[in-house]
């Protein structure tokens, strides 16, 4: 039973998690400001692991269509990219010893309405 235990917060330890940010190319994504007449956006996300992080395996965010869909913004500039988890998600994955793990963003920055 200790081996079993072990075991398992060994796996926790390891666990990889992976989420990939991308464009899709639909509309240009700047890392600079291109006008000063732009929105801000913040828009936050959740991504779900299981099995140590196994499961799904590598997870893509396409940035520009979360911003469209989020915020009905073209163009986004200054974007900025944030990932982390909360005291609640840190508890989740160490209560299931890693069988669970969610991962959450943020992208922020600005932009044109269409």
């Amino acid at each position: 039973m200790k081996f079993v235990l072990l075991l398992l917060i060994m796996f926790e330890v390891i666990s990889c998690t992976t989420i990939t940010y991308r464009s899709s190319g639909q509309f240009p994504v700047y890392v600079y400001d291109i006008t000063s007449e732009n929105v801000i956006f913040d828009i936050e996300g959740k991504r779900e692991f299981f099995l140590w992080g196994f499961y799904p395996g590598k997870v893509e965010v396409v940035i520009d269509e979360e911003v469209e869909r989020a915020s009905a913004l073209v163009n986004p500039s200054m974007v900025k990219i944030e990932e982390y988890q909360t005291f609640f998600d840190y508890v989740l994955s160490a209560s299931s010893l890693g069988l669970y793990i969610p991962k959450r963003y943020r992208i922020s920055g600005k932009g044109p309405r269409k």
